[in-house]
Protein backbone atom coordinates (compact mmCIF):
# COMPACT_ATOMS: atom_id res chain seq x y z
CA UNK A 1 0.00 0.00 0.00
CA UNK A 2 1.41 3.14 -1.02
CA UNK A 3 2.05 5.88 1.66
CA UNK A 4 -0.45 9.21 1.82
CA UNK A 5 0.99 12.45 1.64
CA UNK A 6 -0.50 15.03 3.55
CA UNK A 7 -0.46 18.68 3.08
CA UNK A 8 -0.43 21.18 6.13
CA UNK A 9 -3.42 22.72 4.54
CA UNK A 10 -5.36 19.00 4.39
CA UNK A 11 -4.36 18.20 8.00
CA UNK A 12 -7.11 18.23 10.34
CA UNK A 13 -7.78 21.37 12.22
CA UNK A 14 -6.91 21.17 16.15
CA UNK A 15 -9.59 19.88 18.12
CA UNK A 16 -11.30 21.95 20.47
CA UNK A 17 -11.20 20.89 24.16
CA UNK A 18 -12.93 22.32 27.29
CA UNK A 19 -10.41 21.44 29.89
CA UNK A 20 -11.71 24.05 32.56
CA UNK A 21 -12.64 22.44 36.03
CA UNK A 22 -15.74 22.75 37.23
CA UNK A 23 -16.53 25.97 39.47
CA UNK A 24 -17.94 23.79 42.51
CA UNK A 25 -14.66 21.27 42.03
CA UNK A 26 -11.84 23.96 42.34
CA UNK A 27 -13.49 25.50 45.55
CA UNK A 28 -12.95 21.92 47.12
CA UNK A 29 -9.39 21.78 46.02
CA UNK A 30 -7.22 22.34 48.92
CA UNK A 31 -3.66 22.95 47.63
CA UNK A 32 -1.63 21.88 51.32
CA UNK A 33 -3.92 19.08 52.07
CA UNK A 34 -2.73 15.69 50.30
CA UNK A 35 -5.17 13.95 47.72
CA UNK A 36 -6.91 10.76 49.07
CA UNK A 37 -6.13 7.99 47.06
CA UNK A 38 -9.19 6.92 44.49
CA UNK A 39 -9.05 3.19 44.89
CA UNK A 40 -12.23 1.04 43.90
CA UNK A 41 -13.34 -1.91 46.70
CA UNK A 42 -11.90 -4.81 46.38
CA UNK A 43 -13.90 -7.38 44.43
CA UNK A 44 -12.41 -10.64 45.92
CA UNK A 45 -11.44 -10.90 49.53
CA UNK A 46 -8.15 -10.86 50.92
CA UNK A 47 -6.64 -14.26 50.69
CA UNK A 48 -4.03 -14.82 53.73
CA UNK A 49 -6.35 -13.43 56.67
CA UNK A 50 -8.68 -15.19 59.57
CA UNK A 51 -11.77 -16.43 58.01
CA UNK A 52 -15.00 -14.73 59.22
CA UNK A 53 -17.35 -16.76 61.08
CA UNK A 54 -19.91 -15.91 59.19
CA UNK A 55 -19.63 -16.78 56.01
CA UNK A 56 -20.00 -13.44 53.00
CA UNK A 57 -21.12 -12.74 50.18
CA UNK A 58 -18.32 -14.28 48.43
CA UNK A 59 -16.37 -17.37 49.04
CA UNK A 60 -13.37 -18.52 47.28
CA UNK A 61 -11.75 -22.20 48.07
CA UNK A 62 -9.33 -24.22 45.89
CA UNK A 63 -7.22 -27.14 46.28
CA UNK A 64 -3.93 -28.99 44.28
CA UNK A 65 -4.65 -31.78 41.89
CA UNK A 66 -1.88 -34.45 42.14
CA UNK A 67 -1.17 -37.60 40.93
CA UNK A 68 -1.96 -40.04 43.05
CA UNK A 69 0.09 -43.07 41.57
CA UNK A 70 2.49 -45.00 44.30
CA UNK A 71 5.38 -43.33 43.36
CA UNK A 72 7.45 -42.78 46.57
CA UNK A 73 10.59 -41.17 45.29
CA UNK A 74 8.60 -38.73 43.25
CA UNK A 75 9.16 -35.54 44.46
CA UNK A 76 5.15 -33.46 45.50
CA UNK A 77 5.50 -30.91 43.17
CA UNK A 78 6.51 -33.31 40.31
CA UNK A 79 2.76 -35.25 40.71
CA UNK A 80 0.89 -31.80 40.77
CA UNK A 81 -1.52 -31.68 37.79
CA UNK A 82 -3.83 -29.26 37.99
CA UNK A 83 -5.55 -26.67 40.45
CA UNK A 84 -9.54 -26.33 41.32
CA UNK A 85 -10.61 -22.89 42.50
CA UNK A 86 -14.13 -22.94 43.60
CA UNK A 87 -16.45 -19.54 43.43
CA UNK A 88 -19.03 -19.17 45.60
CA UNK A 89 -21.45 -16.04 45.44
CA UNK A 90 -24.54 -15.87 47.67
CA UNK A 91 -27.45 -13.21 47.75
Amino acid sequence: MPAVKVDKEQALPPARLDLHLPPELVEQIQPDAPLEPLTPPSLLPEMFVEKPKEPGPFELNGRLITNDRGDKNADYWDTVEGAELQFKFRN
